[in-house]
């Protein structure tokens, strides 16, 4: 019989410092993603600062861009 409490008594603390392990791995991945979420919107934010200041590169890139995709889909046709 004691030998059941014993079990029992373990398995609880086991469980419990499962739970304890858990609520903290829970609190540290949602710490990383707030601060995932922050950085991410502080890139958002500079690109466009950046985007806003001096247009022209980003214009010309997508028309190089448009350039090759186009020149490369009429050779596969051919």
């Amino acid at each position: 019989m004691q030998e059941t409490h014993t079990k029992e008594n373990e398995i609880s603390r086991a469980i419990n410092e499962g739970e304890r392990k858990l609520e903290g791995a829970a609190s540290e991945a949602q710490k990383r993603l707030q601060e995932g979420r922050q950085k991410l919107e502080q890139m958002v934010k500079d690109a466009d600062k950046q985007l806003r200041e001096n247009p022209w590169p980003v214009v010309a890139g997508v028309a190089v861009a448009c350039l090759f995709l186009g020149f490369f889909a009429g050779n596969y046709r051919k």
